[in-house]
């Protein structure tokens, strides 16, 4: 029986898939994570919380807070460069 890969690997994949649609400056803006990305992350939180996460939930909260951190990165740049231009 196959294993569920982790929700940020399918995450990773959603959000490659997103930034190879060339999303407009708006899209780019108010991109949001899946709900059920936003519901696994605040599990792992809870888990972190309680002392309870394991080292492959803690690799997989890195992962989401990794890419949080590139989201807010690029949604800065795209607010940066929008100001340049008007």
């Amino acid at each position: 029986m196959a294993t569920k890969p982790p929700a940020s690997r399918s995450f990773l994949a959603e959000l490659a898939e997103f930034f190879a649609s060339r999303p407009s400056r708006e899209e780019l803006l108010n991109y949001r994570p899946p709900q059920a990305v936003q519901d696994r992350a605040e599990e792992l939180l809870d888990k972190q919380s309680d002392g309870a996460i394991s080292r492959e939930e803690r690799r997989e909260l890195d992962e989401f807070a990794y890419v949080e951190d590139l989201m807010r990165l690029v949604k800065a740049r795209v607010r940066c460069r929008q100001g340049k231009r008007m």
